[in-house]
């Protein structure tokens, strides 16, 4: 069986516990204790955290080779410095427990949706919801408070909820919303909260048709200390409570979340919902789970085709077991090898129900090694996404991402400077990012970066990456790792090193390849001609290739990543970065 999320393997999380302290899952599953100390935290600084509150992304592009096409494509960085300046333009939303207002800044125009309710000091909403950052959940920015009230300061969704068009919805952009939803609560669910409250009025649209999850106020943790705890209580709308949250005292969070969804499957293929409640009191709730044959003649059934109702039936499943593991298990066609070796191999891979593909590699079972347990935690535009795993007693597999534009090595030796720029941007993002979670990959090379096909660079195959933080504190890393031309020179002098460094180098001569169309060297290592020219500054090294197809801004950024020295190397980048 799959075990598409990470708080059901406990073996494995218990590891990250100890390992990962930079992650911002952290605080979320350690304790409710833990959630006081970042409320206080949180609570000082609120309006000073960043924010976008247009909710818009820009993204710079220079015309020639420096700094400025280096610069990450963020979201663009406001100060809540005061919340004063934050005018009430009109009501989008009131009900018992308070309202939410659009809101305009009245220096800049920007608007956020402003969210007020009673203070509570035993709901913990901005709190697990401010550590969910994800396409398919509203982003939360700040919030501040009063002795009577909170207001939190929210992305705006202009094109208002789903429930205003479930009932007209075309057959089309149910699809694409439904599949939005389910990479949302998927998200939410990898980060140990379930929502408890998935509702068509909880689900907001942007112009562009992205679906975004909101409303936290009944969200909870389900996982303390790496380990799974039953959720407590009557929480939810009643129409989209699964039948253990009305039957059962405790109850698992995750599938209380899919089975919401189903239902709001059900609504926007069939315009109504199944029932008013999962009870048996409730008629077309009998009938569902008797498995009635009259149901079919019934809206919204009739209106529902058997491939859709293949997934209605795991997202309907009475028992909640089997509905997590329903969901989280698929049956894949092996479509062609993309690649083997001596540890393992690659195929393409086909979903039997729906079409999808995913990559799937397979490798020998090593419980030395911990890669799907490191990988998973990574969630980044330029980093493969490791959808789920399974094992055998002698093999693991893994399913991941399919880039269907090959790999960089294919084309390195003749990409233009254009793309050879913006695939470095991506490449340094990607990995900025893996560093922030305190993990180094170790083995960057162009094999291992993979292409879409509207060229967004992913950085594959953390086999031989390794966790440099450990209690908050940076720690060597052992062993000599990776492949030769793209190793750092302390990896194979020194015993042990600064994990970070020995990333920036491996990009640097990707870059040197990238530009001059060779690597500059076999490997760095005095024995290696090349190598010691570039150590001893010896000029006739400007005439020789790749070095004579470099013009000297693209040199500045190659000095940094080439510095012999991994402290200067790791300080000289993280300021060039933030520049």
């Amino acid at each position: 069986m799959f075990f598409k999320r990470k708080y059901s393997r406990l073996q494995e999380e218990e590891l990250l516990t100890d390992t990962t302290a930079q992650s911002q899952r952290t605080e979320v599953e350690e304790s409710k204790k833990s959630f006081w100390k970042v409320l206080l935290r949180c609570s000082a600084l609120c309006c000073c955290l960043r924010g976008n509150s247009s909710g818009k992304e820009t993204k710079t592009v220079a015309k020639s080779p420096g700094k400025k096409l280096l610069q990450k494509n963020r979201t663009t960085a406001r100060m809540f410095t005061n919340t004063q300046e934050w005018t009430n333009v009109q009501v989008l939303g009131e009900g018992t427990y308070g309202r939410v207002v659009l809101a305009q800044n009245a220096k800049n125009g920007d608007v956020v949706a402003q969210k007020t309710v009673p203070f509570n000091p035993m709901f913990t909403e901005e709190v697990i919801h401010y550590q969910l950052k994800y396409p398919n959940v509203i982003n939360l920015f700040c919030w501040d408070r009063s002795d009577l009230t909170q207001t939190m300061y929210m992305e705006y969704c202009s094109g208002g909820d789903l429930q205003s068009i479930i009932d007209t919805i075309s057959t089309t952009d149910a699809l694409e919303y439904f599949s939005q939803l389910m990479q949302g609560v998927d998200y939410i669910h990898s980060r140990g909260v379930v929502h408890r409250d998935i509702k068509p009025a909880n689900l907001l649209l942007t112009e562009a048709k992205v679906l975004k999850i909101t409303d936290f106020g009944l969200s909870e943790v389900f996982v303390v200390k790496g380990k799974e705890v039953p959720i407590k209580g009557i929480m939810g709308t009643r129409a989209y409570m699964a039948p253990e949250i009305l039957q059962d005292p405790s109850y698992l969070g995750p599938p209380v979340d899919l089975w919401a969804c189903g239902i709001i499957f059900v609504q926007m293929m069939g315009r109504v919902r199944p029932w008013k409640q999962a009870a048996f009191g409730d008629e077309c709730y009998q009938m569902w789970t008797e498995n009635d044959p009259k149901l079919k003649e019934m809206i919204p059934w009739r209106w529902i085709c058997d491939s859709t109702m293949t997934t209605v039936n795991l997202l309907l499943e009475r028992d909640p077991g089997k509905r997590l593991a329903g969901w989280d298990t698929k049956v894949w066609t092996n479509v062609q090898v993309l690649g083997e070796g001596t540890y393992g191999r690659v195929v393409l891979a086909q979903n039997a129900k729906n079409g999808d593909v995913v990559a799937q590699k397979t490798i020998p079972v090593n419980p030395k090694f911990t890669e799907e347990v490191i990988h998973y935690q990574l969630k980044h535009p330029n980093v493969i996404n490791l959808f789920c795993w399974e094992r055998s007693d002698l093999t693991q597999t893994m399913y991941m991402e399919y880039c269907s534009g090959g790999d960089l090595q294919g084309i390195i030796d003749s990409i233009r400077t254009t793309d050879a720029l913006e695939y470095f941007s991506q490449l340094m993002q990607g990995v900025d990012y893996i560093h922030s979670r305190g993990v180094v990959h170790r083995d960057i090379k162009p094999a291992n970066l993979l292409l879409t096909e509207a060229k967004v660079l992913k950085i594959a195959d953390f086999g031989l990456s390794e966790v440099f933080v450990v209690k908050g504190k940076e720690v060597r890393i052992k062993g000599v790792m990776g492949t030769r031309a793209y190793m750092a020179p302390e990896i194979l002098q020194d015993p042990s090193y600064l994990g970070p460094p020995v990333d920036l180098w491996a990009c640097g001569i990707i870059f040197v390849q990238m530009m001059g169309r060779v690597r500059p060297w076999k490997q760095a290592a005095f024995g290696d001609e090349c190598y010691k020219m570039w150590t001893e500054n010896d000029p006739k090294l400007k005439e020789m290739i790749p070095w004579r197809w470099i013009c000297e801004s693209t040199m500045t950024t190659v000095n940094l990543l080439l510095e012999r020295d991994p402290g200067k190397r790791l300080a000289g980048w993280q300021n060039f970065w933030k520049e």
